[in-house]
């Protein structure tokens, strides 16, 4: 059950205290308590302007790489991607939404480009998001996938 299914089974008016639902449920009471606030009009209003700019120029934002930036060697490059499982990868996606944005992430197999699990992630309720994907896979068993976005 996901922190966000478990908060909605808290029940302030119940007899045993908030306090205690929290340590049965496996969350914090902060998060019992939080309530997230809606961007404002403004912030919404300049979202979706720089959402059109990007979609009339999507090359704005490009930039060259800097020199003194370190340049990582590419990993895959001999090695010969021929069965599932064999290596993953991940995508972050900006969604713009109604009342603000979301990201979707995703980890797929690269060989069969197949989706193995996505979430979407409200960045007004978690300010920094740790995810933990439990996958069940053929010829690796049970494997933590761990993501962290910082906001």
């Amino acid at each position: 059950m996901s922190q966000s299914e478990r908060k909605v089974k808290i029940n302030s008016i119940h007899d045993l205290p908030v306090k205690h639902q929290c340590q049965l449920l496996s969350i914090s009471r902060s998060s019992a308590y939080y309530q997230s606030k809606a961007p404002c009009d403004q912030e919404l209003s300049l979202m979706r302007h720089l959402d059109v700019l990007h979609l009339h120029y999507p090359f704005y934002g490009a930039s060259k790489p800097n020199k003194a930036h370190r340049i990582n060697p590419y990993l895959l490059r001999d090695i010969e991607i021929n069965h599932s499982n064999q290596v993953w990868c991940t995508d972050i996606t900006y969604l713009p939404m109604a009342r603000g944005f979301a990201y979707l992430v995703a980890i797929m197999d690269w060989h069969s480009r197949k989706v193995l699990i996505f979430t979407l992630i409200n960045p007004r309720i978690e300010q920094a998001a740790y995810i933990v994907f439990k996958l069940i896979t053929p010829g690796l068993n049970l494997v933590d996938v761990n993501i962290i976005l910082t906001g």
